[in-house]
């Protein structure tokens, strides 16, 4: 999954965590579209369904649109559990296929609204290829929304695209400081065997690191 956990390389960093913390404040966002007016309407429909999937999936691509990773983690985890059982329905399936087909529109909202749901569809599917391709026309049409970026160099990382990703994660710290792009960096270094830089990039990940780390 793009969503990367950090257990990987927890077990080399939690000795010096608390040394490396550094207290980011939640970041919003810059995006064209109005992603907390989305998540708004789809916090609302999934209390009311919670069981819906396709309800289940936009509040989640909201979330993580918002820079609320660890919520939006949380449901992409659900949805994979739910779309890996042996008795799922095709019916089920397709509720989230049919958002890898985009709409013909030169509405730029409905672009980026478009191009979001396919790109984490595709994710949801593990064909990380094509959600680049999707978030890279998100940071064409949508340049400073900041999560793009690193959503993109998450697909990316995927496929092990490091240079790639690292150029888009130094794009998303240009726009604000993160703890998303913080984590990525440090996942990255740790592949390339830089467990220092690991360490210092997960401490700069702050809350975000230690929400992944109780929660696994």
């Amino acid at each position: 999954m793009i969503i990367i956990k950090a257990k990987i390389y927890t077990t080399i960093i939690i000795i010096f965590f608390a040394v490396f913390i550094l207290n980011i404040n939640a970041v919003q966002a810059e995006s064209l579209y109005n992603w907390h007016d989305f998540v708004a309407k789809y916090e609302k429909n999934y209390r009311n369904n919670p069981t819906e999937i396709s309800i289940k999936f936009k509040y989640a691509v909201g979330l993580a649109n918002i820079g609320d990773i660890k919520k939006s983690y949380d449901f992409f985890d659900e949805l994979d559990d739910e779309l890996n059982q042996d008795m799922v329905s095709s019916k089920q399936k397709n509720k989230i296929e049919r958002f890898l087909k985009l709409n013909n529109t030169r509405n730029l909202n409905k672009q980026i609204l478009d191009n979001n749901l396919a790109g984490f569809a595709a994710v949801v599917f593990e064909d990380y290829r094509k959600a680049a391709s999707f978030f890279e026309n998100l940071i064409i049409i949508d340049p400073e929304n900041l999560w793009s970026k690193n959503h993109l160099a998450a697909a990316y990382i995927e496929f092990k695209e490091y240079d790639k990703a690292e150029i888009q994660l130094d794009n998303a710290m240009e726009i604000k400081d993160n703890e998303y792009s913080h984590l990525l960096r440090g996942y990255i270094h740790y592949e390339k065997g830089n467990i220092i830089r690991a360490l210092l990039e997960a401490g700069k990940s702050g809350e975000l690191f230690k929400a992944l780390i109780n929660d696994d």
